[in-house]
């Protein structure tokens, strides 16, 4: 009969996804998984049978509550363009403010180039993700007229997609976080919007 858990694994998910972003997969050991999480190493291997498993819950969890929160965003926006004056906020006082960078872009500068393709197609779902959620947003600007005349939506997807991970890496620096605002706010009035 196996044993029953004694944690809560949503909750041990949202923390590990934490301490992944904090300090990255390679420095997050199982042992200070265990001393963070409060919970024994037998039960980690069990559930999640190692710390990749454990790494690609959390990332999974941080993936899709940043989407959630970027969809909220456009949702409850009057338009397009106001809708990305918010996310641009949300992006760089919010998420990217504690100089953690994002975790999405952390694991592309970390664990690429790799010879594990679940990694790797997990990178390379995520960028898909991204690329769609933004061509979908990009879309209804067009259908809305906001949109520069120019604009070739696929490509600028993933040139805006490309800005923000450089972004999201930056932030990790000394950079004033004015200098990367600054960064989309061009990329807004210059590029995108008319």
């Amino acid at each position: 009969m196996p044993r029953q858990k004694t944690f809560d694994e949503k909750t041990v998910i949202k923390d590990a996804m934490e301490l992944f972003w904090e300090k990255g997969f390679h420095q997050t050991s199982i042992q200070y998984l265990v001393e963070n999480l409060g919970v024994n190493r037998a039960s980690l291997y069990e559930t999640y049978s190692d710390k990749e498993g454990l790494f690609n819950e959390s990332f999974a969890l941080y993936r899709n509550l940043v989407q959630q929160n970027i969809q909220t965003i456009f949702t409850n926006s009057k338009n397009v363009k106001d809708g990305f004056n918010s996310f641009i906020k949300y992006f760089i006082f919010d998420l990217l403010n504690q100089r953690n960078g994002c975790l999405i872009s952390n694991t592309f500068s970390e664990l690429l180039p790799t010879e594990n393709q679940k990694t790797e197609q997990k990178l390379e779902e995520t960028r898909l993700i991204w690329r769609n959620m933004i061509i979908n947003i990009l879309e209804k600007a067009e259908k809305q007229k906001e949109l520069k005349t120019e604009i070739k939506i696929p490509e600028t997807a993933d040139f805006l997609y490309t800005l923000i991970i450089g972004i999201a890496l930056m932030s990790k620096t000394k950079i004033d976080s004015n200098q990367l605002l600054n960064t989309l706010n061009n990329f807004r009035d210059k590029i995108l919007f008319k």
